[in-house]
């Protein structure tokens, strides 16, 4: 049997050598600032993997019959070679171009989300510099605001924003297993802000990160896992990328609204002010938004991260402070507030926490939803329903300031 060996396949096993050679001086070109932290490990598999999957691409290359090439019906092997090799090389080009966030490298502005979960990982190892935080601040992107300058002048701690878009007690146990492993001492108050959506929602499996993953149950790592393969090693991710590439470095235009460069060292959003047309707009765009915070119950499995969470802190002699984020008084006009599902939601959740800080000494709870101070600033206080701007963001801390100093106090307390 007559195989393809000759000069030509062997001038394309140089070709693909010099494309991994290339592939790998971009990653290290690209990372060589970045400190990956949990990925390091990541990284160093997915080498070796892109080294043994080119090895068994030009093996099976090197070995199909060469009649097949001119047969009729071209053997398996040709249609399983090309369609591994397309995989391979997209798959390649979508860990390069990161369209989804899931990976601490890029830039934010490729990205068709916020990718908040990396982003704030690879921020937190860049901002640390060996001086453990006093206080992590983790929540929605309702939390992007709060300032850790601000916890600075008002409490004189160090504090980092760990809050990451569409957040979820699974996302939260998750970060903060991260900040114990990756800082020397533990902090001593973490400031979470929680929704209905934070227990509810099951978002993190479609946004985890695999730096995350290992801090959670075996069973959703797998689920954070087989995402994260799913949008990367896919066709999908590769069109994402594909789309990313050509908006991003082509046309030069952002994807996200919010874009790595928005977010300072110390993780927090400084969001750009609205006019009053697209603070307008925005409002009534969103009036239906109440139907993502209408519930019967709490889930069960959201609730069991918060006390795990709860549980952990007690171990490591960390203090909780809770709180809701006021809603915006232009949106409470306008919803339809007083619906059934909504009050009830609105009322398991204010509950829950409350029994929670009876219940635990180191754990304390704000509700700040109907805060009137903050809730009728308008558009002074919030870019829409309940993000809110640096002032809104301000009065929060403010607001929270006496339930910080107490909780603050336990910790020190507790650590003599």
């Amino acid at each position: 049997m007559h195989h393809l060996f000759n000069k030509r396949n062997f001038l394309f096993i140089i070709l693909i050598i010099l494309i991994l050679a290339w592939v790998n001086f971009s990653f290290q070109k690209r990372f060589s600032n970045i400190n990956l932290g949990s990925y390091a490990r990541f990284y160093a598999l997915v080498k070796q993997l892109a080294i043994i999957g080119i090895l068994i691409i030009i093996a099976v290359f090197m070995w199909i019959p060469k009649n097949s090439l001119k047969s009729a019906k071209p053997n398996i092997n040709i249609w399983l070679l090309t369609f591994f090799f397309t995989l391979f090389l997209g798959t390649t080009f979508a860990l390069v171009m990161n369209p989804e966030g899931r990976f601490p490298w890029g830039n934010a502005d490729s990205y068709l989300s916020i990718g908040a979960r990396a982003l704030k990982v690879r921020k937190f190892l860049e901002s640390q510099n060996g001086k453990p935080f006093d206080a992590i601040v983790l929540g929605s992107s309702r939390s992007f605001t709060i300032s850790a300058e601000t916890l600075k002048n008002e409490l004189n701690i160090d504090a980092f924003n760990m809050g990451v878009e569409s957040a979820t007690s699974v996302d939260i146990y998750g970060l903060v297993g991260f900040v114990l492993e990756h800082q020397e001492e533990s902090p001593k108050v973490l400031i979470i802000e929680v929704a209905a959506p934070v227990i509810n929602n099951d978002v993190w499996k479609t946004k985890g990160t695999l730096s995350l993953a290992q801090y959670l149950t075996v069973e959703k790592s797998g689920l954070i896992a087989e995402d994260v393969i799913k949008s990367t090693a896919s066709f999908s991710g590769i069109a994402n990328s594909l789309y990313a590439f050509n908006t991003t470095i082509i046309m030069k235009r952002p994807l996200a609204q919010v874009t790595y460069r928005d977010f300072q060292e110390s993780g927090h959003l400084i969001r750009t002010p609205l006019t009053s047309a697209l603070y307008k707009k925005r409002i009534r765009a969103t009036l239906n938004h109440f139907k993502q915070i209408k519930c019967s119950s709490l889930n069960s499995d959201g609730t069991d991260y918060i006390e795990r969470l709860i549980h952990l802190a007690l171990s490591q002699k960390i203090s909780i402070v809770f709180y809701r984020s006021p809603l915006n008084a232009d949106f409470l006009k306008g919803a339809k507030i007083k619906d059934p599902g909504y009050l009830k939601c609105d009322q398991l959740v204010s509950t829950y926490f409350n029994q929670l800080s009876r219940k635990n000494s180191h754990v304390f709870f704000e509700d700040l939803a109907y805060y009137k101070p903050i809730s009728e600033l308008g558009r002074d206080g919030f870019t829409d329903v309940w993000h809110l701007t640096s002032r809104g963001a301000d009065l929060v801390v403010d607001a929270l300031k006496p339930k910080l100093e107490t909780a603050l106090e336990w910790a020190e307390e507790a650590r003599k």
